[in-house]
């Protein structure tokens, strides 16, 4: 079976079987992504896209940072990650549906 990875998912016809998802706060810390990983790279793509009030530096929960850490010991050592982007303020992304509706 040969699947197009490029193909985009149709919409679901009957978007109440998707409830929206509570969110609620679970006051877990945030980490700041640094250079100190060798093999996690960060392109913030809301700043480079000079979004207003984007932040330079990309902040994951710190169970998402320990999850990355995992990962990168299942990855071979020639393999990393690239981050553009962790946490989203709904600004944020309110911006980027508008901007890809637009084109």
């Amino acid at each position: 079976m040969i699947i197009n990875l490029f193909q985009p998912i149709a919409p679901s016809l009957n978007r109440s079987t998707f409830p929206s998802p509570i969110v609620c706060e679970n006051n877990e810390p945030l980490i700041q992504l640094t250079a100190a990983h060798s093999r996690i790279f960060m392109e913030p793509i809301y700043y480079q896209q000079q979004i207003p009030d984007s932040l330079r530096v990309i902040y994951v929960r710190e169970g998402v940072y320990e999850r990355l850490q995992q990962v990168l010991t299942l990855l071979p050592q020639e393999y990393c990650l690239l981050l553009y982007d962790a946490i989203a303020h709904f600004k944020y992304s309110s911006i980027c549906l508008a901007i890809f509706h637009s084109n």
